[in-house]
């Protein structure tokens, strides 16, 4: 009892300090606990559910949205296989009604071969007023007034696009009482360029109705999410099957609110019937959004757990510090020890007991190791510093950073003096070929150690913040004390250098202008980009300058497009030599004079669309002739010298297969007439007569035989009946005017001059002395008539 009156009295104040000490640290640590925990936890939250999203947006985009087009070009690039599916654009009914039976077969197929996707594929041709379908109508005859009759047609033609999406509603063949269901529509016209109102017709592929609903379905029956997919424009295309929590006030809202977002993707609160935290991103390049509606409860669900398991520790420490303290008089000293081993097991600690130590020291050991771990979070810290520095660059040259103050404070968090007066950026253009021939690490590794060294160069004259892209592009923003287009050049001429030396590697870089505050780097990085859309023209200059390009980007000058036609015009000549002078004429003039990259790129698609036209108007099998990895070949084409060396050597194999096939056809062509001539030398042969027998021109008839033969066509026909003629005169005692009309001739007189003209003498003669030979004759060798061959 002494012992523990001794307690009383030496550690009375001290325990009393220790028990409010106990309860006021427990709820300080667990507050600011949670606080940082669960911020950083939801934080974490969303932006995993916005990579899922971004995950679910490319399933979709490349499961169904990119192949429905790609089936599409499938139809009408796929020569010759499917010349029979085009040609009707172009061809009347009449003489094609079987084609009809074969495009729906090819239709069906393809959309048998696409079943997970394709409900059914239509094409309207609108010059014949036919609808032609996979489907069960097969194919239909249209309005005689040639309006189109189904919503996708009319549609089509109200919005005058090129590309339609729509929901249509189909025929649900499982269900009971043939219930209809909505399903997308992806429609296009034909040419794919042309616009409604100017097109040829349009080709229609409709999904299944689960085509996109499969992957907007929630994985478990606890999960309360749902899915929305809505266009461009804001328009609801598909959602959630049985989902319709949304009314159409609230869907307004949504979108509204949706329109106002800059970002391609993110997340948002708003109530929309109820609290839902709405997460979207954007999928592909045609604008659509994929929108994810989670309630708040369900969103942060986790969280809670977090914060209730805190809570719970709190209370449960702050009860056992009260409890302690209003115990503390009766055992002091084991409620003292029991609360340190409960802070022990609390914080995650296991340290060794120390006899020595007394209760205050015990507890400054316990602080020193909760520094340790407060180190380690900041080690945390630091590791993510790149993706910081990530986020800041992006910030802007994208114009996301809201301020100068914004900018400042990512800077003073990474540490980082980047200032100056003058501010501009650069893009560097890794040879993509190059570098997808390395290995995952070797192409992971070189745009960092090139980043590590450009910073490196930072210096009083400039300072470089740099960043990796995807596409194998660094973006590197520069802040100089004053404009320096000298230094920019010094240093991308640098950058190549070392790109070449270290990896041997090929690069471009392109930079923007200068401007006076980092606020507006995004036009410098837009001019940059615009700029780098230059090197497919210019394949010899490393460096594009955007200050120099913009006047060409912003140019309204074209080429003329009658340059189109006589392209056109000179591969129907056959003369390569012309055909070559003019590509060379054409292409220094799109390099060199004031175009955009744009109107350039385009202009060389329709120079390489009339060199298929003009394969496809003479029927020459393309596949068949260049191999199938020719287009794939144009499809790597990097720069406009490489464009022109593939289709000048298109237009020779060409040119050499049409002469081939001319020169075959004109010895095929000289047989059917000598044929001809034998079968018929006794009727009234005519050049006319055998021109229609082999539907040639007369013309072209006497060319082809004179440039063979060395004898015109009628003095052919004519060696023929005089030989004929000498058999019968040495086989027949027939006379001569009987001889004349069996070989053929219409006059015995123009017969004996003819003959005579060959041999010198008479048909009388010629046989008197029949046993001597003819003499004179002109065809004469060792005694024996010779006719042509």
């Amino acid at each position: 009892m002494r012992r523990l009156f001794k307690f009383n009295t030496i550690y009375h104040n001290l325990l009393v300090s220790y028990a409010a000490l106990t309860i006021i640290a427990i709820t300080a640590l667990g507050a600011s606990s949670y606080l940082y925990f669960s911020s950083n936890f939801n934080e974490q939250i969303e932006k995993v559910n916005v990579r899922m999203l971004h995950h679910l947006s490319d399933m979709i985009d490349n499961n169904a949205i990119r192949r429905a087009e790609e089936l599409y070009v499938e139809m009408v690039m796929d020569l010759p296989r499917n010349n029979d599916v085009l040609i009707l654009f172009d061809q009347p009914l009449e003489g094609n009604h079987s084609k009809l039976l074969e495009i729906q077969r090819y239709l069906t197929q393809l959309a048998v071969n696409n079943d997970d996707l394709v409900d059914s594929i239509n094409i309207y041709y609108r010059q014949l007023g036919v609808l032609v379908s996979s489907g069960a109508q097969g194919f239909t005859l249209l309005q005689a007034d040639g309006t189109p009759g189904s919503s996708w047609m009319n549609r089509m033609l109200q919005n005058n696009s090129n590309t339609l999406w729509l929901q249509q509603s189909l025929a649900d063949e499982g269900g009971n009482g043939g219930t209809t269901i909505e399903a997308l529509t992806f429609v296009r016209a034909y040419p794919f360029t042309a616009k409604a109102d100017k097109a040829k017709g349009f080709i229609s592929i409709h999904l299944k109705p689960d085509a996109i609903t499969r992957y907007l379905e929630p994985q478990s029956s606890t999960d309360r999410s749902s899915f929305l997919l809505l266009d461009h424009e804001g328009n609801l295309m598909e959602k959630s099957i049985g989902d319709s929590r949304l009314t159409g006030e609230h869907l307004e809202s949504l979108t509204d609110r949706l329109e106002d977002m800059d970002e391609a993707e993110g997340n948002f609160l708003g109530d929309y019937g109820t609290r839902l935290i709405a997460s979207y991103t954007t999928i592909g390049e045609n604008g659509w959004r994929l929108v994810n509606l989670t309630p708040v409860d369900q969103y942060y669900e986790k969280s809670r757990t977090i914060r209730n398991t805190f809570l719970l520790l709190c209370l449960v420490a702050v009860a056992f510090g009260i409890i302690l303290s209003n115990l503390f008089s009766l055992r002091i000293y084991n409620p003292v020890n029991s609360l340190m081993g409960r802070i022990r097991s609390s914080a995650g600690l296991s340290l060794p007991p120390d006899k020595e130590e007394n209760e205050l020291q015990t507890i400054d050991r316990v602080f020193n190791h909760l520094n340790l771990k407060v180190s380690e979070l900041e080690q945390t810290f630091a590791d993510n510093m790149p993706l910081i520095k990530h986020h800041l660059i992006t910030g802007l040259m994208q114009g996301s950073i809201s301020g100068q103050e914004e900018m400042q404070d990512m800077l003073r968090l990474l540490g980082l003096s980047w200032t100056g007066s003058r501010y501009t950026a650069m893009i560097i253009q890794l040879d993509p070929d190059q570098m997808s021939a390395l290995s995952q690490e070797n192409s992971q590794f070189i745009p960092y150690n090139l980043i590590s060294r450009i910073e490196g160069d930072s210096a009083q004259e400039a300072a470089f913040l740099g960043t990796a892209l995807p596409q194998y592009q660094v973006e590197v923003l520069i802040a100089a004390d004053r404009p320096n287009t000298g230094l920019l050049v010094q240093t991308a001429l640098g950058i190549i250098g070392y790109v070449h030396d270290q990896y041997r590697l090929s690069a471009k870089i392109a930079y923007g202008s200068w401007e006076s505050s980092p606020l507006r780097l995004h036009q410098c990085h837009s001019e940059a980009a615009a700029a780098l859309a230059y090197q497919y023209f210019f394949p010899n200059s490393p460096v594009l300058s955007g200050p120099e390009l913009m006047k060409r980007e912003s140019s309204k000058e074209e080429i003329d497009p009658d340059s189109i036609r006589e392209f056109s015009r000179l591969l129907k000549t056959g003369r390569p030599e012309q055909v070559q002078a003019f590509v060379h004429e054409w292409i220094a003039a799109l390099q060199e004079g004031p175009y955009s990259a744009e109107h350039g790129q385009q202009r060389i698609r329709e120079l390489v669309d009339a060199f298929r036209t003009y394969l496809q108007d003479l029927h020459i099998p393309y596949r068949e002739l260049f191999g199938a990895g020719s287009w794939d070949h144009f499809r790597r084409v990097r720069h406009i010298h490489q464009m022109e060396d593939w289709l000048l050597l298109s237009v020779d194999t060409a040119f050499e297969y049409l002469k081939d096939k001319q020169k075959n056809r004109s010895k095929d062509i000289l047989e059917e007439l000598r044929q001809y001539v034998q079968e018929l030398y006794r009727t009234d042969i005519s050049l006319d007569s055998a021109a229609e027998h082999v539907s040639l021109s007369p013309r072209y008839v006497s060319k082809i035989f004179k440039d063979e033969t060395g004898v015109n066509f009628t003095d052919y026909v004519t060696q023929v009946r005089l030989n004929h003629a000498v058999e019968l005169i040495m086989d027949t005692s027939d006379t001569v005017e009987q001889i004349s009309r069996q070989a053929g001739f219409n006059s015995s007189g123009y017969f004996i001059r003819k003959f005579k003209e060959q041999y010198g003498v008479t048909p009388g003669v010629y046989k008197s002395i029949q046993g001597d030979g003819a003499p004179g004759s002109k065809n004469d060798r060792d005694g024996k008539v010779l006719g042509p061959e």
